[in-house]
């Protein structure tokens, strides 16, 4: 782990601080675990296993030669296709049960839609998306509740956005990347304010994020593109594996809550490998309260 689990605790517990003190709302904080393997994992056979995992997600891998950044991204940030804009935040999350269940299922989500607290955050981070968007679309189409998002190990929160540019020529309207420089970091991988809690992340992560939360995607000569949060990832180098996890802050989170959230988080791309968090960091890393999608 890195950094150890109890510096991430303190992390939590400083970020907490800030937090009651009234100086933001809201933080994303992410740690990473670093894993050697005695051999180069096959790239082809991680995309299987990563689709395997989460048939919904967007499935990818950049990079070249023996260096990649590879994951399995349930989150769009931003598309456009033409005129249409689409974005579609996650955000509020419950731990998917363990046990095939469709009632336990839908228990859970109907428990995740209910609850203020998780439908508050949510509302923070389509605000955010919505409040960018509406700069450039001049019609928006915001759904005024939330829909379950079921993933293999989680239970997100989700609102797909859509909008129309004006019906100008295509020289003159805003391409994918004007969009995206519109709207990332959200306050998915970010937090609330949106600079107040980049400070925060920059004071308290240990080191780098590297390709962690940025953008992954494409962008055609016409404007045209797509572009995914590049979380629920790792980075291969050759034998050396750093898979990455983020948790969102807010009042009322517990810095051990934390912990075992981004160790749920971890398990997305890990199986990638054949592995589980859980077997690499302990028990004690097992089911708590979810709190947010980074």
């Amino acid at each position: 782990p890195d950094p150890p689990e109890d510096h991430f605790e303190a992390q939590v517990a400083e970020a907490l601080a800030a937090i009651g003190r009234g100086e933001l709302r809201k933080v994303v904080l992410a740690r990473r675990v670093r894993l050697g393997l005695s051999s180069p994992p096959p790239l082809a056979s991680v995309l299987r296993q990563l689709h395997r995992a989460e048939p919904s997600s967007t499935v990818f891998a950049w990079g070249r030669r023996t260096s990649w950044f590879v994951g399995a991204t349930p989150e769009l940030v931003v598309a456009r296709a033409g005129r249409q804009v689409l974005a579609a935040p996650l955000a509020g999350t419950a731990r998917r049960p363990a046990a095939p269940d469709p009632s336990a299922l839908a228990t859970t989500a109907a428990a995740l839609l209910g609850s203020p607290k998780e439908r508050a955050e949510h509302q923070a981070v389509v605000e955010a998306i919505a409040q960018a968007l509406a700069r450039h679309c001049p019609r928006l189409v915001v759904p005024e509740a939330p829909s379950p998002v079921v993933l293999r190990h989680v239970v997100h929160l989700g609102t797909r956005l859509e909008g129309w540019l004006p019906n100008r020529p295509p020289e003159a309207l805003p391409d994918a990347l004007d969009l995206l420089a519109a709207v990332h970091p959200t306050p998915a991988v970010a937090g609330v304010p949106t600079e107040l809690a980049l400070g925060v992340v920059g004071r308290l992560e240990a080191g780098s994020r590297g390709p962690y939360a940025g953008p992954v995607g494409w962008v055609d000569a016409k404007g045209d593109g797509q572009f995914w949060l590049g979380i629920r990832s790792m980075v291969l180098e050759g034998p050396e594996v750093v898979a990455f996890a983020g948790a969102g802050i807010v009042a009322g989170s517990t810095p051990r809550a934390e912990l075992a959230e981004t160790a749920a988080k971890l398990d997305t791309a890990l199986f990638g490998l054949g592995l589980r968090a859980e077997d690499l960091l302990g028990a004690s890393h097992g089911p708590a309260p979810m709190r947010d999608s980074g």
